[in-house]
C-alpha cells in the first residue's frame, strides 16, 4: 500500500498530497489513541495527542511554506514586491511568521490575502490581452473561411 501511495502521489497536485498526508497522520494516531483509551492508559493518550498535534503543526508549516513559495513565484512573475517581514520600528509584520518546527519564514493569512489582492489585477490584465489576441486570430480564421467558401462556389 505504501508503494502504491508513493507512486500515485508523484502525479497528484500538492494540495491533494498535503490532504492525503494530513489524513494519514490523523488516521494513524487515531487508531493508537483509541487503543490507549480502551486500555485506560490516559498518560499514553495525552502523549499520542501531543505527538499528533506536533505532526499536524509540522504538516501545516510545510503547507504554508509551499503556499509561500508559490505566491513568491507568482509575485516575481508579475513584478510585485513581497510584503516586508519587519515594520519600520523593527517589530515583526502581520504578514510573516517564522515556523516553530521548521524555522521557515511563511506568509500569514493576511500576507497571502495581500499578495493575491495585488496579483489579481495583473492576472486580469494579462488574461484580457491573451483573449484579445485569441479573438483576433479567431476573427481572421473566420474571415479566411468565409472567403474560401465564397470563392469555392
Amino acid at each position: 500500500m505504501a508503494r502504491l501511495y508513493s507512486f500515485i502521489s508523484r502525479f497528484l497536485p500538492a494540495c491533494v498530497r498535503f490532504a492525503w498526508s494530513r489524513a494519514r497522520i490523523e488516521r494513524g494516531y487515531a487508531r493508537d489513541i483509541v487503543a490507549a483509551r480502551k486500555a485506560k492508559d490516559f498518560a499514553r493518550v495525552t502523549a499520542l495527542q501531543d505527538e499528533m498535534r506536533f505532526e499536524l503543526d509540522l504538516q501545516g508549516e510545510e503547507e504554508d511554506a509551499h503556499t509561500t513559495r508559490r505566491l513568491r513565484r507568482r509575485a516575481s512573475r508579475y513584478y510585485i514586491s513581497m510584503p516586508p517581514r519587519y515594520r519600520d520600528d523593527g517589530s515583526l509584520s502581520d504578514y510573516w511568521y517564522e515556523g516553530s518546527q521548521t524555522g521557515n519564514w511563511c506568509l500569514t493569512h493576511a500576507g497571502v490575502r495581500a499578495i493575491r489582492k495585488e496579483t489579481r489585477p495583473e492576472q486580469k490584465e494579462r488574461r484580457a490581452q491573451v483573449l484579445a489576441w485569441l479573438a483576433a486570430i479567431i476573427g481572421i480564421l473566420g474571415a479566411f473561411t468565409g472567403l474560401v467558401s465564397a470563392f469555392r462556389r
